[in-house]
């Protein structure tokens, strides 16, 4: 051999070592992570194993999936929201997969500890195998930098906040006081007040965790009261999880049951729990508000591409403090991981640092992804891409001049709207719901305001998500009425019985008998008129940036104005129709729009905050306090210091307290009706006792209502802990609601009680 042949071999022997040092530098790091994840499942009991397990799932399989792909967002948080929904999303494939290429393999149980463990170490073994030497899997978060120990020093007490939230739940699901919780309610305004102040000069990344701590904290303070799931539907989600658990495989459900067909809270948390051995629990209570707490993130994150820090803070934490967004959306597990997506989705779209095919995959990942994890998410994303879509081909023709194509071109709109329908309608068959609307609509047509209560317009515009109080008589007259027209199956005690026990009100749920202050029903009512004002401002700061890019001078603003045009288009109806209402409420529709909306508020807001010196301090003084005032009122607080009241996340009494808090001797009692119930057996209980049933077993022909006019003779009544110890009824038939006393006295003398605690009954 030649010498120059012997020089050119050793350059090629050479570059293959640094080659094979590449490829083993970038794959040995999640290779060894991996190892450390497989001999976890070894360890199921040991605590720290459990978490890292989790950790790992819900990073790893996203992030090697993602490092060799061009979708590579300019904001490290937007990143990291990315790896996890990627990761997630991986998750719920390979169940779905496992659920329908095993059975027929002889596989009876797919969802099994073997088959999940095999799928993951191939996802991720083969994706590392797979990586370029130029794609470090673990550079795509870190980008190239290094955290000094002052930054994670600093990430690490920000992320106190949610930590110090659930120390003060716990302490109060012990019976102790709600000073805990009070302190870190004070580190969430703290939190949110560093960020907002226009003297802070924070880095941005400290910003956005501030952000995703207030939130997580916020969400935490509430989910984790008491040992079980917490909220309305979430009894529901956590029934249909536990099933296709018992059953390790998930099919299409054959009546179209849209919870069943809602992977999210089927083979998600299957997946979950299989592979890390966490209780499906502390996931739906832990986990997924975790999950949500990016989606303000990206809210911010999208208006800050745009605007001053200031004025895209304002969106976002108007959202965090918004009482909807804490007290409600921890009971939609389903709608946590799906407005999880949706936010990606937007913030996707609108990336100009990324190329149009990789935002337009990007969509496309992300709208199946809403598909399959929820439902309402979906529709709500495939009405609005519609209209935007419209909108900006309207803008761009009155522009008269050739712009680029939009990301949001016709084909991919029908593939993402194809997808939704394609999911729902076909595959799964789970749309009961517009099928509902269907009807209603061709009965009566779309009703405008017909749910809506008050003498003048505008007080039937304000309450127009607002449900009417009924007095117990009204509502012992409406369920009787409605119960001979829908329930002919029911048999009631003769009215020569029921009418020596007439329903009374209930009982006040404050310990001290008080009824709430004039002052802190002042604060409510002023909140009202904040949160409307800024719901109007929205508006007005979205029409005046569309009209600012008329001339689509900057086709991503221009497009996303459009957007969120289509945004407020679905809102208004939504909040002026009780027909479309009942479909998707008003203000779940305004959570889900914010990553539009808040652009069209930051745009407004900017224009203020730069003006002259008084404007720009006025306008921040005055948005700083409608924040405050927010915080003040939908956290509790105001009831608390001005009443002697409050919510559930401060003390352990009043209504949410009433409603939500299960407790073990409530679980036990639920468990026992629906072992002990035959079939036909007919059972009566609250709205909150049917919930705890729910979480058990879905049983046909429950009546959510304890009234002495509707109660059957051989049926089961369940008195939960708030029945029998506060005294109280929260009552619910048809579309008519309740609160009253609870008919113990009735009971007392026409049932006899078969099963009992210190605190629940159970008659027959």
């Amino acid at each position: 051999m030649s010498e120059r042949s012997a020089l050119v071999v050793a350059r090629l022997e050479l570059a293959l070592r640094h080659e094979i040092a590449a490829r083993w530098r970038n794959v040995l790091p999640l290779g060894v992570l991996t190892l450390l994840f497989d001999v976890t499942m070894l360890v199921p009991a040991v605590l720290a194993a459990r978490l890292y397990a989790l950790a790992f799932v819900l990073v790893v399989p996203g992030l090697v999936l993602l490092a060799p792909t061009r979708l590579r967002p300019r904001e490290t948080s937007t990143r990291l929201a990315w790896v996890v929904g990627s990761s997630v999303l991986t998750l719920i494939l390979v169940g779905l997969a496992l659920s329908y290429l095993l059975p027929p393999l002889g596989v009876r149980r797919p969802l099994a500890e073997a088959p999940l463990l095999l799928a993951t170490n191939v996802v991720v073994i083969g994706a590392l195998l797979l990586q370029s030497r130029r794609r470090d899997p673990l550079g795509y978060l870190l980008r190239g930098r290094t955290p000094s120990w002052r930054q994670v020093a600093a990430l690490a007490a920000m992320l106190l906040a949610p930590v110090a939230a659930m120390a003060g739940a716990e302490r109060l699901n012990n019976g102790g006081s709600g000073d805990v919780a009070l302190a870190a309610l004070a580190a969430i305004a703290a939190l949110l007040a560093t960020a907002f102040l226009p003297g802070a000069r924070l880095p941005a990344w400290s910003v956005r965790v501030a952000l995703y701590a207030a939130t997580a904290a916020v969400l935490l303070m509430s989910s984790t009261r008491s040992s079980y799931t917490y909220g309305f539907d979430i009894q529901k989600e956590f029934h249909v999880f536990a099933a296709t658990l018992h059953a390790g495989v998930w099919h299409v459900p054959r009546d179209g049951n849209a919870y069943a067909a809602m992977l999210s809270i089927t083979v998600l948390p299957t997946a979950l729990t299989i592979l890390t051995h966490v209780s499906g629990t502390y996931l739906f209570k832990e986990l997924y508000p975790l999950l949500f707490s990016f989606f303000p993130v990206i809210v911010f994150d999208i208006s800050a591409r745009w605007f001053g820090r200031r004025a895209a803070l304002f969106g976002a934490v108007l959202l965090i403090v918004q009482g909807l967004y804490a007290a409600d959306i921890n009971g939609l597990a389903r709608q946590e991981v799906g407005l999880l997506y949706f936010g990606l989705f937007v913030i996707t779209a609108f990336d100009d640092h990324l190329t149009t095919r990789v935002r337009q995959a990007g969509v496309l990942v992300s709208g199946v992804a809403m598909a399959i994890t929820h439902y309402s998410t979906a529709y709500f994303a495939a009405t609005v891409l519609i209209g935007g879509y419209l909108a900006y081909g309207v803008l761009r023709l009155a522009s008269r001049r050739s712009r680029p194509n939009p990301v949001f071109s016709l084909p991919l709109v029908v593939v993402v709207v194809g997808v939704v329908v394609l999911w729902n309608a076909v595959i799964t068959h789970s749309v009961q719901n517009i099928g509902n609307l269907v009807s209603t609509l061709n009965a009566s047509g779309l009703q405008i305001l017909s749910g809506a209560k008050g003498s003048s317009l505008v007080q039937r515009f304000l309450n127009a998500d607002v449900t009417a109080a009924t007095t117990p008589h009204q509502f012992a007259l409406a369920a009787i009425a409605y119960a001979h027209a829908h329930m002919p199956w029911l048999h009631p005690y003769p009215p020569a019985l029921t009418h020596a026990y007439p329903i009374a009100s209930a009982p006040p749920s404050a310990p001290n008998g008080t009824t709430p202050a004039i002052y802190a029903t002042a604060v409510t009512n002023a909140t009202t008129v904040v949160a409307e004002l800024v719901l109007l401002l929205t508006g007005v700061g979205v029409l005046l940036l569309l009209w600012s890019e008329r001339r689509v001078r900057r086709p991503e603003r221009a497009e996303l104005a459009s957007f969120a045009l289509g945004c407020i288009a679905l809102l208004a109806l939504l909040r002026l129709s009780a027909t479309i209402s009942a479909l998707y409420n008003a203000p779940r529709g305004q959570v889900q729009g914010a990553p539009a909306l808040s652009v069209g508020l930051a745009f407004l807001l900017e224009w203020l905050f730069t003006r002259r010196r008084a404007v720009a301090v006025g306008s921040t003084t005055i948005a700083g306090c409608a924040l405050a005032l927010l915080l003040f009122s939908d956290s509790g607080l105001s009831f608390r210091t001005l009443s002697g009241g409050g919510v559930d996340t401060l003390q352990n009494y009043g209504d949410a307290y009433q409603m939500f808090y299960f407790t073990g001797a409530d679980m036990a009692s639920a468990q026992w009706v629906v072992q002990h119930r035959r079939p036909g057996d007919v059972v009566f209980a609250d709205i909150y006792g049917g919930l705890q049933i729910d979480h058990y077993a879905s049983i046909p022909g429950i009546v959510t209502a304890i009234l002495p006019q509707l109660t059957e003779p051989g049926a089961f009544v369940y008195a939960r802990t708030s029945n029998v110890v506060d005294g109280t009824v929260r009552a619910q038939v048809g579309t008519t609601g309740a609160i009253y006393r609870y008919p113990a006295r009735f009971l007392s003398v026409t049932k006899d009680l078969v099963f009992t605690t210190a605190t629940t009954r159970v008659y027959h």
